[in-house]
């Protein structure tokens, strides 16, 4: 889990992030800016919410207010109503929550429940943001405590790390009265970068400390370091800590096609295809303790031969579950109820009368889910349908259309309650196509599409980031660029979609899939068939300014006769990837589990350093930065630079961002 590092006393405590007896938040906010030199009249806000200690994933219902820090007086609460009457606003905003991480915009009337943020409470009060939230179970809490958000935010965030590949500028409001370019981060918030140096080697208020490097590792002045999992020593960087151990799934001894969602942090559900069981189609629960996997009874959802499985938690005790069926590739729909008893099915609801590619669900709120599909054969048209449930029952709002060519795969990333990212591969021009489709009572609309990709796609792959933003896996030949497989992440803008560059991250592209989950807003986890060896290969993006700026990777299988089909994130150093062992008939379904990092980064190393020699560290806390400064500025993102020190200047190591003038919250690794 994310670490915060604090100086107490005269000791240095790493602790994990305050927890409350029920609820805790972690609160990151920002705005969005409209245009170069306005007040924005939203704010990203981007927050970690947890449930009796563990991260909550699920749809979670938020309500929010801004107040006056002096007066106490609301100023703007999501649905326009008082909270002086129920303690809280009448309605509250329905927003995903994965494995404990949220994103939203205040103020983006778009949303169900939310209203327009007035311009004139941007007059320079200090705010503070109050936030209620309900799990659906145990009713609207207040969180605690509220978050400060100053009227200095407005003026220091690059339009650049809110809207990439749109602005080239940042907004400064400072007295100096002009604009810094993005790339030029040291006076954002109107402090130069002086103001962050170190006061010089052997100042107690650094917080240097010494530590030894480990065995086999070695380490030079300026490297990021960090814990050896398990030990006191030292490594340089965050490099991968290996995986988990192969599971086999044991029941069934055999089993293809398989499809794997997020329950929480130490679940997942798996769908799949049993070819000994007649190729009937079953579901089981997967609990993960430590690095073992132990299945649970598996439960049949379709006693009949079925084809590419598809499956999506909606809640807790609600699960939907899709295929096609084996003789006349129909598809059909199913909803399930979980208990202690195991999983409960409704009746099978038929998708189409026509046969069918391969399914993409997803779900958006705790009783519905997105469902769509390539028509194949004499079928040509592209279809969505909004799929509603109550208990085991479930019902299809109309068809919707949204391209009227063949198409060859479509992927579905949910954004909010009622906005859908929709990417798919149009099947002659092999073209990358996406578009955004609202939810409209039981039908969906959908905007323009745009293209991601106008060189041939051989296989795609999403996933939300936030409310407005999201990230594509994407593999492509050009007989001008190249074969790639990249990252790419979107931004919705209305009802289009603007695209950063590409991230190129392997130069072979082969139409094995690619499945990608998200770890954090700011990172996303990949796993696929590696194109030279056919190897298994995970990758981590890390996402900083709307766009990927880099990259690690590993084998999580050296069988070179495998196929990758699903990925379920369980928390932001934990994935599960499922894949089939090809070398044998029936392939047997094999889950493992994959750790990218192997702790949190501590400080800058400010001595080379072999194995067994000790050396000093600068840590990451307030003595890291001179005293000119006042103590780290809330909300503002903090780089480490090879001198030690440690400043806003976005050309070091992203460490985090500060939650308090003493407090830094580094990125999850």
């Amino acid at each position: 889990s994310s670490k915060m590092i604090r100086r107490e006393g005269g000791c240095l405590v790493i602790r994990p992030v305050i927890r409350s007896s029920l609820l805790s938040l972690i609160l990151l906010s920002f705005p969005v800016l409209e245009s170069v030199g306005e007040i924005p009249l939203k704010i990203n806000h981007q927050g970690v919410v947890k449930v009796n200690g563990e991260p909550f994933s699920g749809t979670g219902e938020f309500r929010f207010a801004l107040i006056d820090s002096e007066s106490g007086d609301e100023l703007w609460t999501n649905d326009g109503s008082s909270s002086a009457s129920l303690g809280f606003p009448n309605l509250g905003v329905v927003i995903p929550v994965v494995s404990g991480l949220y994103s939203v915009n205040l103020g983006d009337a778009s949303l169900t429940n939310m209203t327009v943020i007035p311009e004139e409470i941007f007059d320079g009060s200090n705010l503070l943001l109050r936030i209620w939230f309900s799990d659906q179970v145990n009713g609207v809490q207040r969180l605690f405590p509220d978050h400060v958000l100053s009227s200095a935010p407005y003026s220091f965030l690059s339009l650049r790390a809110m809207v990439a590949g749109q602005a080239e500028e940042a907004t400064h409001a400072t007295e100096s009265d002009h604009a810094d370019t993005a790339g030029d981060a040291d006076t954002l918030d109107g402090y130069d970068s002086s103001d962050f140096l170190f006061q010089g080697t052997g100042d107690v208020d650094m917080l240097s400390s010494d530590f030894v490097v480990a065995v086999s590792e070695s380490v030079q002045t300026g490297d990021v370091v960090s814990f050896l999992e398990g030990s006191s020593e030292i490594r340089s960087g965050y490099a991968p800590a290996g995986v988990g151990p192969i599971v086999w799934i044991s029941i069934p001894d055999n089993s293809v096609q398989v499809e794997l969602a997020t329950l929480n942090e130490n679940q997942f559900l798996v769908a799949y295809k049993d070819p000994v069981d007649g190729d009937f189609g079953k579901v089981l629960v997967a609990t993960v303790a430590g690095d073992t996997i132990s299945f649970g009874s598996p439960e049949t959802f379709f006693p009949y031969a079925v084809r590419d499985v598809a499956i999506a938690k909606l809640s807790d005790t609600h699960l939907v579950v899709a295929c096609r069926i084996g003789g006349d590739l129909r598809g059909i729909v199913r909803a399930g109820e979980m208990s202690e008893s195991g999983i409960d099915f409704g009746r099978s609801v038929q998708l189409n009368v026509n046969p069918i590619g391969a399914i993409a669900l997803t779900p958006i709120s705790a009783d519905r889910c997105i469902v769509a599909f390539p028509g194949i054969g004499t079928t040509t048209v592209a279809t969505a349908r909004v799929a509603d449930v109550s208990g085991t029952s479930l019902s299809l709002g109309p068809e919707a259309f949204f391209h009227p060519e063949k198409i060859s795969l479509v992927r579905l990333a949910a954004l909010s309650t009622d906005r859908v990212l929709v990417a798919f591969q149009e099947l002659l021009s092999g073209d990358g196509l996406a578009a955004i489709a609202e939810v409209v009572g039981n039908t969906l609309v959908f905007g323009p599409k745009t293209f991601y990709s106008q060189d041939p796609v051989f296989t795609v792959d999403c996933v939300p980031l936030g409310s407005n933003s999201f990230a594509l896996a994407f593999a492509y030949g050009s007989a001008v660029r190249g074969d790639f497989r990249v990252i790419r992440v979107g931004h919705v803008v209305g009802d289009s979609i603007r695209y950063s560059e590409e991230f190129p991250y392997r130069t072979t592209a082969t139409d094995y899939p690619i499945r990608i989950g998200p770890l954090s807003p700011n990172a996303v986890a990949l796993a696929e068939d590696y194109p030279s060896s056919l190897m298994g290969s995970w990758t981590v993006g890390e996402i900083y300014g709307g766009r990927v700026e880099r990259f690690l990777e590993g084998i999580f299988e050296t069988n070179s006769s495998i196929r990758v089909k699903s990925l379920a994130v369980l928390s932001p150093n934990k994935f599960a990837v499922a894949y089939n062992d090809e070398s044998t008939f029936p392939g047997p379904g094999i889950i493992r589990l994959v750790r990218p990092y192997d702790s949190s980064i501590i400080g800058i190393a400010r001595e080379d350093g072999t194995a067994g020699e000790t050396i000093a560290v600068t840590l990451f806390t307030k003595g890291a930065i001179s005293d000119s400064h006042q103590g780290l500025k809330p909300g503002m993102h903090y780089y480490g630079h090879p001198d030690g020190s440690v400043t806003t200047s976005a050309d070091g190591v992203r460490l985090g961002v500060s939650v308090s003038p003493a407090e830094i919250l580094l990125d999850p690794r």
